[in-house]
């Protein structure tokens, strides 16, 4: 987690080079630029990332319902999408700010209308969950053992889990069951 303006440079740097001298024609943008993981504090479990809670929360949650796994196309499966738990450089101003994202998704039955009538498929129902911060500099987000950090934690896991427990018991619906038509 952690971007710095002179690591942000030589990725960029790094990344160009990679296209001009064609050892890789890709693309990317400013979320694929991130620095190295914040070292400079003294507790690491405090910057873990929130998944890991969201994760805890959500399995408790689905096991005090009674559901048989087996009973479904697919586990529910939660991810980390972009943006990342990390905090970015965002403007000339050196503001940085604070990114998260996940998203809770399980497999289910789908119909389409075809030229040859209704069509019966499998596609994932996806839930998502993204936070921004406001943007401060970024001794802000150092001071006090990265303190804005520890305190942003908990809204975020509190934001993730208000949209992710109501898609809990959606996706215990029949047509994410086995043999739904």
């Amino acid at each position: 987690m952690g971007v710095f303006p002179n690591e942000r440079n030589a990725a960029a740097v790094g990344q160009v080079l990679n296209f001009i001298v064609g050892t890789g024609a890709s693309t990317f943008n400013r979320d694929d630029l991130i620095g190295k993981e914040i070292t400079d504090t003294t507790d690491k479990e405090i910057l873990k990332n929130p998944t890991y809670d969201i994760y805890a929360l959500l399995k408790k949650q689905l096991q005090s319902t009674e559901t048989k796994s087996e009973e479904y196309l697919s586990p529910i499966k939660l991810s980390e999408q972009k943006p990342l738990w990390k905090i970015s450089y965002v403007n000339e101003n050196q503001n940085y700010q604070l990114l998260y994202g996940s998203s809770l998704a399980r497999d289910m039955h789908t119909t389409r209308q075809n030229l040859f009538g209704n069509q019966k498929s499998v596609a994932s129902d996806v839930v998502r969950c993204e936070y921004q911060s406001k943007q401060f500099p970024l001794e802000a987000w150092k001071e006090n053992n990265y303190q804005k950090v520890v305190e942003l934690k908990p809204i975020i896991i509190q934001t993730c889990m208000a949209k992710f427990l109501p898609a809990l018991s959606k996706f215990s619906g029949e047509e994410y069951k086995k043999g739904s038509d």
